[in-house]
Parts: C-alpha cells; sequence; structure tokens
C-alpha cells in the first residue's frame, strides 16, 4: 500500500474539504511518519508541487496519485518525497534536489521562482503551455506533456477533417493562462485549414456566459470550441446546451473529468487528451489502469497517466545516479540523459531544455454518458506560440 512509503511526507499541504482531496493525500502516504527523523533529514529530497484548491485541483489530485502509484513500484530508494501546495514551494525549494509537479500553467508560473533560484530542476507533468520555457530559469523545466500548441492544432484538424466543421465559435476564459493559450492555438490552425470561419469570444464567468453573443447564427453553427479551465467545463457546456445549440461541443484535456460524461447527455462532447484508457488502449495502458482502480477506487484521466510517467521518469533520473551525484546539477543532467522510453502518454524524453514530445494527441468523444476513442491525431502543422500575450 502507498501509505508504507517512509521517506514520504507532505509539508505545507493545505487540503480542501472535497473528500477526494483527502483521500489522495491520505492514500499519497502523507499520515506515515518516517523510521526515524534524523534518517529522514538526511534524504535527498524530491518536492511533489500540486495544488489542492482553484480551477485545477481535479487535475492535480488525478496526477498527483498517478505519481504515488509510480512512487510505489519504485520500492525502497534513497530518497524521499514531499508534497507541497504552491503555497508551500518557496520553502521546499530550499532542500528539494529536484521537483516535480503542476497540472496547470498558471500552477507552474505561481510556484516555479523559488525552484528557479536555486537552480532546482523541475519535472513538468501537465502545465502545457510552451511559453512557460521562456520563464527565468526556463532551461531548468522539462515537460511529460505535449503543448497546447499540439492539442490545439490537433482538434483543429479533427474537427475539420472528420467532423467537417467549417464554422467554429472559439469560447475562452480569458482570466487564465491556459484556455488563453491553447484558444489562440487552435484558432491559428482552424485559419489556416480550407474554408473555415473562426469567431472569438472571451468569458471571465463560466455562470454568465451570454449564449445569444456565442451562437449568433446558430443555424450555421458546426461547433463550439471551449477553452476553459477544469471547473468551467460543465457549466460552460450546460450554457449552451439549454440555450439550444445541438451542433458539436470541443475541448481541451481540462474536460478530462468525470463530470463531463453526465454534461453529454444532450449531445456529443469531443475533447483531447493525453492517453487513453478504453477499448482499444495499449497493454501497458490497460495495466495502469487496474492498477490505478484497485489502488483509488476511481477510474484514470490522462492526468492520472501523466503524473506516473513524470514520476517514473524521475526514479529513472535518480537510479541512474551514483549518491555523490544526486545533486540539483545532478539530476538535471540526469533527465536530459534519459534515453527515450515509452511511457502511458507517448515517449519520454527531455534532450534539451523546455522540450515538449511530439506525443500523439488522443481524441476522445463522450455522448450520453459514454466515451470512445474518436482518432489518434498527430498534428500536421503545430502553430508557433504567441508569449507575447
Amino acid at each position: 500500500m502507498l501509505t508504507s512509503l517512509s521517506a514520504l511526507r507532505c509539508v505545507s499541504f493545505v487540503l480542501a474539504p472535497a473528500a477526494v482531496l483527502v483521500a489522495a493525500i491520505s492514500l499519497a502516504g502523507c499520515a506515515t511518519k518516517p523510521a526515524t527523523a534524523d534518517a529522514a533529514a538526511s534524504l535527498p529530497r524530491i518536492a511533489c508541487v500540486f495544488e489542492p484548491t482553484g480551477p485545477a485541483a481535479v487535475l492535480d489530485v488525478a496526477a498527483l496519485q498517478g505519481a504515488m502509484l509510480a512512487r510505489e513500484e519504485a520500492g525502497n530508494v534513497p530518497w524521499g518525497v514531499d508534497i507541497v501546495s504552491v503555497a508551500g514551494a518557496e520553502q521546499a525549494a530550499k532542500t528539494a534536489i529536484a521537483a516535480l509537479g503542476t497540472s496547470d500553467s498558471d500552477e507552474l508560473r505561481a510556484g516555479f521562482a523559488p525552484f528557479a533560484a536555486a537552480k532546482t530542476p523541475f519535472l513538468v507533468v501537465g502545465a502545457t503551455d510552451p511559453c512557460l520555457a521562456r520563464l527565468p530559469g526556463g532551461d531548468l523545466l522539462s515537460f511529460a506533456c505535449y503543448s497546447d500548441s499540439a492539442q490545439g492544432a490537433a482538434m483543429a484538424e479533427f474537427a475539420h477533417g472528420q467532423l467537417g466543421a467549417r464554422k467554429i465559435a472559439i469560447l475562452f476564459e480569458a482570466t487564465s493562462d491556459f484556455p488563453v493559450a491553447v484558444s489562440q492555438a487552435f484558432a491559428a490552425r482552424a485559419r489556416g485549414l480550407e474554408g473555415v470561419q473562426v469567431t472569438t469570444i472571451a468569458f471571465t464567468d463560466a455562470m454568465k456566459i451570454d449564449p445569444k453573443a456565442v451562437l449568433a447564427g446558430a443555424s450555421k453553427l458546426d461547433a463550439v470550441y471551449i477553452a476553459c479551465n477544469a471547473t468551467s467545463v460543465v457549466p460552460a457546456i450546460e450554457t449552451l446546451r439549454n440555450a439550444g445549440f445541438q451542433g458539436a461541443i470541443l475541448g481541451a484535456d481540462s474536460f478530462d473529468i468525470p463530470d463531463v460524461d453526465a454534461a453529454s447527455k444532450q449531445g456529443a462532447v469531443y475533447f483531447s487528451t493525453h492517453a487513453w484508457f478504453g477499448t482499444g488502449s495499449s497493454a501497458a495502458a490497460q495495466r495502469f489502469a487496474e492498477k490505478y482502480r484497485a489502488q483509488f477506487k476511481a477510474e484514470p484521466t490522462a492526468f492520472s497517466a501523466l503524473g506516473y510517467d513524470a514520476m517514473q521518469a524521475m526514479v529513472r533520473a535518480m537510479q541512474s545516479l551514483p549518491p555523490e551525484r544526486r545533486t540539483r546539477e545532478g539530476v538535471a543532467g540526469a533527465l536530459r540523459a534519459l534515453a527515450p522510453h515509452a511511457g502511458i502518454t507517448g515517449e519520454i524524453a527531455f534532450p534539451n531544455p523546455g522540450y515538449f514530445a511530439a506525443k500523439p494527441v488522443w481524441i476522445v468523444t463522450v455522448e450520453a454518458g459514454s466515451r470512445a476513442r474518436a482518432k489518434q491525431v498527430s498534428p500536421s502543422r503545430i502553430p508557433e506560440p504567441n508569449c507575447a500575450r
């Protein structure tokens, strides 16, 4: 069981009231005390930075659980893991020789600075904005996920080629980095496809979206692409459906949450994500899903798989180093030197600073509460990010 990990502890992880968050942290072993305080203090530490509250909390819980499953599989290792929130990043950065975490771009922007100042390598789980690599100290970042540019382009090509969508409205949440980045990528690629017309509308509160502004000319609108945080997914879908829109609703990886199933009862929803566990999934994905279900009594999401892949890569890097080289500089070099290997979410490798792997993007369709694999897309063109936004 995960609660047997004696070298794992929680530092300043302030829990949200939701029971799922409490379960995630307790299962990760936060209540476990190390064999001795001195022994724990002498171990090299890896900071796991995940946020238990806010718009990406459901994604972070899934990613943390996946990471802790990989940590359990590693068995007894001569280093420890500290689970911290973004608020605890500054304290954790003082002692950590490496960091891993965040499922959201805003979280990484908020929590990365102290690690950058300490020159600590940071393995990013699911923050997908390619502009993050341009942050001060961005050469310390490695990404286990694909980029917003890739997933935005993949969905645009899917909508054009498989759904025949030509008139598309883009609805994006203007208060966060991720929705802005992925909506810009979708728009840039869509405008380069034959016959596509795109209109873009911003919103700041999913409960106050004006459907009339989005659905002007609804009889001719083929699809709506919603770029938003996980907490806004269901309200945005329901607003459009309740206003009478019956066409395709498209989304990004923030749609990979359990609640999207219930929101699909009035029409098909399509979203891009990092992994697939249903019919037609790989043997490795099926094995991971079985372990995850057994451990957490819940269905895995792609963010669970990203956390798992990231922690496995960190374990490989740490195991490649002799004890005297388990330092910040040593781990940074070991991550760069990792041989490409297959993960649940695709090939894992970090050859260059700020590198996003050219992974295929899974498109999932959800209708009447049932999920199916629609297509695996490797976009033919990935637009350059707009880092001046």
